[in-house]
């Protein structure tokens, strides 16, 4: 038996491992797409050393092989969206946006730039949202 024990587990190990690579690729890419800007809302414009880009136009989210990557009015970010839709996006100065997908391609979420200040917390805040084009 010691022989064809090992054998057998050997065939049996990748099968798992392939069967759950599937798995995971079909997960990642189901929100993939373009989404349109819908709307971008100041919610937070606490600054006192800087002006927060003004409420408008929001640029299109763009979500490949489970990334999301959105231009950004100061550079651009991206970060990884979960097989539940939810995407947690950041870029290099420390802005970031934290959304949820919903079943009808719309994104709805938040972004912020904050830094400490005194007692308080400085930077912009927005209430984003976005609808998968068609």
């Amino acid at each position: 038996m010691g022989k064809f024990g090992r054998r057998c587990l050997l065939i049996t190990v990748p099968a798992i491992a392939v069967s759950g690579l599937a798995q995971g690729q079909t997960t990642t890419t189901a929100f993939d797409g373009n989404y349109v800007g819908v709307s971008r809302v100041l919610t937070l414009d606490e600054t006192r050393h800087r002006s927060c880009t003004p409420s408008g136009a929001l640029a299109t989210l763009t979500i490949s092989n489970g990334v999301a990557r959105l231009k950004w009015p100061d550079g651009s970010m991206e970060g990884p969206v979960n097989s539940q839709g939810v995407l947690a996006m950041r870029a290099s100065n420390g802005a970031h946006v934290d959304a949820q997908i919903d079943a009808q391609g719309g994104i709805k979420g938040r972004s912020g730039n904050f830094h400490q200040g005194g007692s308080k917390l400085i930077g912009c805040g927005y209430d984003l949202t976005w609808q998968k084009q068609h």
